[in-house]
Formats: C-alpha cells, sequence, structure tokens
C-alpha cells in the first residue's frame, strides 16, 4: 500500500460515519444517541451513549454511566484520532491522544458534567424510595474522585498559575 493511499485512509471520515459505527445509533443533526457498547446488550432499549459534532468539527463521546473512552472507542474499532478533523490532528498515529485530550476548560466542564449527571441520576433512583445497587455505588465513588481531582486541579492552577 502506498503512502498516500495509507494516508487517505487515516483521513477523518466526518460526524455521520464515526456516529454510524455504533449500532442502532440515532443521528439528529450535529447529534447522536446509541447504546454503549461497553455496558449495554443489543437487548437493552435505553441510550446511554451520546455523540456531537463540536464547532470545531471533531466528534465528542459521553456515556453517562461512565465508561472510559478509550473502551468505547476500543469496541468500535477506533481511536482518539479518528474523532478529530485533519486540521486539528497533531499526529497520523491512531494511539495519540489528540491535542484537545486533557484538561483545557471546555473538557473540564464536558467532563464534570458527565459526572454531574451521574450523581443527579442516582439522587432521582433515591428519591424515588429505590435501592442504589453495587453498579451506581462504584459510579458514584467514581464522579466523586473526578469531581475532586478537578477541583483540586482548578484551585492548583489559579493558586499557582
Amino acid at each position: 500500500m502506498s503512502k498516500e493511499v495509507a494516508r487517505m485512509n487515516n483521513s477523518f471520515q466526518g460526524f455521520e460515519a464515526i456516529a454510524r459505527r455504533f449500532p442502532n445509533a440515532k443521528i439528529t443533526g450535529k447529534t447522536a444517541r446509541a447504546r454503549c457498547p461497553v455496558h449495554q446488550s443489543e437487548n437493552s432499549r435505553s441510550t446511554s451513549l451520546a455523540l456531537r459534532e463540536m464547532p470545531d468539527g471533531s466528534t465528542q463521546i459521553t456515556c453517562f454511566a461512565g465508561c472510559a473512552h478509550a473502551d468505547i472507542l476500543k469496541s468500535v474499532g477506533l481511536h482518539y484520532v479518528d474523532l478529530l478533523p485533519d486540521h486539528l490532528r497533531h499526529s497520523r498515529s491512531p494511539h495519540v491522544k489528540p491535542k484537545f485530550e486533557g484538561w483545557p476548560c471546555l473538557q473540564t466542564l464536558d467532563a464534570l458534567m458527565v459526572e454531574i449527571n451521574v450523581c443527579r441520576i442516582c439522587a432521582n433512583k433515591m428519591m424515588e424510595g429505590q435501592a442504589l445497587t453495587d453498579t451506581d455505588h462504584a459510579s458514584l465513588r467514581r464522579s466523586h474522585y473526578v469531581l475532586t481531582e478537578a477541583a483540586q486541579k482548578v484551585s492548583r492552577s489559579v493558586r499557582h498559575g
């Protein structure tokens, strides 16, 4: 395979092509909903995975149950770099995380919203008198950890520049 053909195969396919990788994805404009391939079976009726085309052309993937991005991407044969349009890629290696990974403010807010939603879902269950499962407790512990780490990073950044 020539280098040109390899480069074309590695170029950005677009939001809809990424969303179609997820079975039974319901695409509506620049958003899509699907079952999470990591924790939901094909028989599951709910959709806990949200995909969104960002203004810069990249694709954001969020599992509201808290599944790791790497696991979600691996399960459908994608890598982090596949979520980025060509102009945002800093490496052609599919195993290198894109430039926007980490804790810039918008990605931090997106990550925090996932954890806040986990807390909200568990709180709603408790208010309805439902008992929390072991999975719910594990999700809450993870959310607590992520929210605490984020708050500490912001605090260190503000105090120490």
